[in-house]
């Protein structure tokens, strides 16, 4: 190292007590620089801070927090695989699809990557039929539409799912996929089974079973009020009412 002076305090400066940040300075001399340098930015950063507004309350961290964690469970309701064939309305095979389920029906739609991005087909969760999981030999023995080109182009031994449905005009259609990556089939043939109990469970009870009991309820008790003007006129026997009226009161 040649030899210099520290432009502070003019020491002689070495490999040993030049200080590594400032290297025209001794390393006393270096240290009081950057003691000053950190109390000159603390102090910008403090008038700085009374200019701008407040920082934003904590519930909106929460907010947003949680508006992250709903797009991320939309993220989730999405699952990709390959579209092989079998559903008349579309022609071109072997298309990566993304699969996104929504609260009545899972909506089939060209692959996020792929360009002029569109919904192929729906399929309503209260249409669909059958989900199977097989081989392509035992597909094309059931008959499905494993025709032509579709079905050579199979392996035998390689298991697909094979969606059957009835689309808007009744026709039945068995569209078959593949999964990608670690999408698999079996977390289509899943999230289909769950979608469809959960349309069950939430879907209301039609109206003849909402007011059967209540129905119920009014016939028994005209029932029991005829019964005892009966056995005020004397043509049943006390007996003989209150074991018809128990008899009632059992179908309640």
């Amino acid at each position: 190292m040649a030899a210099k002076n520290c432009e502070t305090c003019g020491v002689k400066l070495t490999m040993l007590n030049t200080h590594l940040k400032y290297r025209k300075k001794c390393y006393p001399c270096g240290q009081k620089e950057f003691a000053h340098y950190k109390e000159e930015r603390d102090r910008a950063r403090a008038a700085l801070a009374q200019q701008q507004p407040a920082q934003q309350p904590a519930k909106d961290f929460t907010q947003q927090h949680a508006t992250k964690s709903m797009e991320a469970k939309e993220r989730e309701e999405v699952i990709y695989a390959t579209y092989l064939g079998g559903f008349a309305g579309v022609t071109k095979q072997n298309v990566e699809v993304d699969m996104h389920f929504k609260a009545t029906q899972v909506n089939v739609e060209t692959s996020f990557f792929g360009k002029n991005r569109k919904v192929l087909w729906t399929m309503p969760y209260n249409k669909i039929r059958d989900i199977r999981i097989d081989t392509a030999e035992n597909l094309t023995a059931a008959r499905l539409l494993l025709t032509g080109i579709l079905a050579f182009g199979l392996k035998k031994k390689h298991r697909y799912l094979v969606v059957s449905f009835e689309d808007e005009y009744g026709m039945v259609k068995n569209p078959v996929f593949e999964g990608v990556g670690l999408f698999g089939i079996s977390a289509v043939q899943k999230a289909i089974y769950q979608r469809i109990a959960q349309a069950k469970a939430q879907a209301p009870l039609p109206p003849a079973a909402q007011q059967a009991p209540q129905t119920a309820t009014i016939d028994v008790t005209e029932q029991i009020k005829k019964l005892g003007e009966l056995r005020d006129q004397r043509l049943l026997t006390e007996q003989e009412f209150d074991s018809k009226k128990q008899e009632l009161l059992a179908r309640m």
